[in-house]
């Protein structure tokens, strides 16, 4: 599996990112069959076969961990990079 990081920076603290991202991420769980596991207030796992993502949200950043099977690798990888690019920095704007 290919795993890759995107951080995104934030002025909102922990609890407001989550409170702002949790939907976004629901919904693409919903989507595409992930299931969430949650850890604690600053961690959200999504996961199914091929695919294991991980939020880590900090007070002042976001790290996004995503893993995925050469498969996916090869077919999604750019559509995860444009979603996230263009979703999450709106999400955490102040």
């Amino acid at each position: 599996m290919a795993s890759k990081d995107y951080r995104h920076a934030h002025d909102l603290g922990i609890d407001e990112a989550r409170n702002r991202l949790e939907p976004a991420m629901k919904k693409l769980a919903d989507k595409y069959g992930l299931e969430v596991v949650e850890e604690g207030k600053d961690r959200i796992h999504l996961k199914r076969s091929g695919i294991d993502a991980t939020i880590s949200i900090g007070e002042n950043e976001v790290v996004t961990t995503i893993e995925l099977s050469w498969v996916l690798e090869r077919t999604l990888r750019g559509t995860i990079e444009a979603s996230l690019a263009a979703k999450i920095p709106k999400l955490l704007k102040a």
